[in-house]
């Protein structure tokens, strides 16, 4: 009886220890852009699935001009981005695995029209932040600066 009470106890320490998940593992709620201007912190919205990567801000019609969406994927890469069925402007600010600005695309306006354009990085990314058009240029946010996510 002992051996399964002690077998019983080490899984519950288990369960208990995989339930307390390493904040790393959460969606971030916040960034911070450690500018040439000073840092920026910025509440987030992560879009961490599938489904929430591709709904991302469409059919939005505001967005707090404080706040922006966290895009998090598994893998560094060349993911493509477009504003089909945006209703907000936008400026895309990808980030790389190492958490560095590798590219940005700013004053991304609403796609009107059934062929809309893609943007896609000059560098692999694996963070892509939304938020309002003019926030980059506004923020002095620059290729090469820092995020911490």
């Amino acid at each position: 009886m002992n051996n399964r009470l002690l077998l019983l106890l080490l899984i519950l320490i288990a369960l208990i220890a995989a339930g307390c998940a390493s904040p790393s593992d959460k969606p971030p709620s916040s960034v911070k852009i450690l500018g040439s201007d000073g840092d920026v912190r910025l509440p987030v919205e992560a879009a961490d699935s599938g489904e929430e990567r591709t709904l991302g801000l469409m059919w939005r019609e505001h967005l707090d001009s404080d706040k922006g969406m966290l895009f998090m994927f598994d893998d560094e890469g060349y993911h493509s981005f477009w504003m089909k069925n945006t209703l907000i402007p936008l400026d895309m600010i990808f980030i790389s695995g190492n958490s560095t600005i590798v590219d940005i695309k700013e004053g991304l306006q609403p796609c009107t029209v059934e062929d809309c354009e893609i943007y896609v990085p000059s560098g692999r990314a694996k963070y892509v932040l939304e938020v309002n058009a003019g926030f980059a240029k506004e923020k002095n946010i620059r290729i090469g600066d820092k995020v911490i996510i």
